[in-house]
């Protein structure tokens, strides 16, 4: 073996490119294919801030939980039971009792709150596309696409979910 067979083989990847790779980059959750959406619940609620200048506003709440699945993180306790949460949806529809042919997409400049639960940390996520299609009063077919920034959190990669479940408008006022 030469010396530059022998340097190469001894020579670490952080050490070629100057910087270590962060240890939650090594990490994937994979939601894809460890859970799936349960039914969730859909409902609206008035909230003011006058500390911030927001004055009674109209909001929707989407809670949609996942099946238990293991995380791959040692520290956290198995399974993991979480949901996707989406609070602050400020959907400025005609009627707000009625989701048929909604179509919601946000993105990191977006005002809504929308995070998972996994490790320990809220972990925000961008919609890509979550769609509703009525099936009777109040039941809704829902379909989505999320990246949920594990990154945000240093948890692990940034990871696309996508799924298909069912939601219940619960009209609370």
């Amino acid at each position: 073996m030469g010396i530059f067979e022998f340097w190469k083989k001894k020579t670490k990847i952080s050490d070629k490119i100057g910087v270590e790779i962060p240890s939650y980059k090594k990490v994937n959750i994979d939601l894809q294919n460890k859970t799936q959406a349960e039914n969730g619940t859909v409902e609206k609620y008035w909230f003011e801030n006058e500390h911030i200048g927001l004055e009674n506003t109209l909001f929707h709440r989407i809670i949609i939980p996942l099946q238990p699945f293991d995380s791959g993180l040692d520290y956290e306790q198995q399974p993991l039971d979480t949901w996707l949460v989406i609070e602050f949806l400020k959907l400025d529809i005609a009627n707000p009792n009625e989701l048929d042919g909604l179509v919601i997409t946000t993105d990191k400049d977006s005002d809504n709150d929308a995070s998972v639960s996994v490790g320990s940390a809220h972990n925000p996520f961008d919609i890509n596309k979550l769609t509703f299609n009525k099936i009777s009063e109040n039941i809704y077919n829902t379909e989505g696409e999320i990246e949920v920034i594990f990154e945000h959190e240093m948890i692990a990669n940034n990871e696309l979910f996508r799924f298909k479940t069912t939601v219940e408008f619960k009209e609370n006022e």
